[in-house]
């Protein structure tokens, strides 16, 4: 049997219908990234280490999660007008600015941030995605849950 890598493969209807849910989420974490990252330079307290390392990391699986979303709708042969997701995603991360907030303020809206995630998912996953779009959905929603669990736990 001989490949022919010459075709561009059709991307599927329940591919393209997931698209714009793929989009919205990207434009969600980016948004996110920058709202922890600019956390991670105003974070103060009592807790201040174990806070700033752990913002730290969120905006880095943040940057993480975005790139796989964005590489999904790519490798879907999606198209992404990547200015507008910048845009978008600096409206959301500008729409909360951490200077001169508690620990408490910061982490409430970014437990937020995390339940709106799994909000995003749900709707995504309904429009029709491919199997693996589904699994890869499916851990982001579980990776937000666990980390809804630490912030809940931090909030207390």
């Amino acid at each position: 049997m001989e490949l022919d890598f010459s075709k561009k493969i059709a991307t599927s209807k329940a591919a393209a219908d997931c698209i714009p849910g793929l989009i919205n989420l990207a434009v969600a974490y980016r948004g996110a990234q920058l709202m922890a990252h600019s956390s991670h330079h105003f974070i103060s307290g009592p807790t201040f280490f174990e806070d700033h390392e752990f913002l730290g990391e969120l905006y880095g699986t943040y940057e993480e999660a975005y790139d796989g979303l964005i590489e999904k709708i790519i490798g879907l042969g999606g198209t992404i007008d990547i200015t507008s997701v910048t845009t978008k995603a600096c409206a959301v991360g500008s729409s909360f600015n951490p200077q001169g907030k508690s620990a408490a303020e910061i982490f409430s809206a970014i437990y937020a941030v995390e339940k709106q995630f799994c909000v995003l998912i749900s709707s995504a996953l309904t429009a029709g995605c491919t199997n693996g779009v589904q699994n890869f959905l499916q851990g982001l929603c579980d990776e937000a849950e666990h980390r809804q669990y630490k912030i809940g736990q931090k909030l207390k």
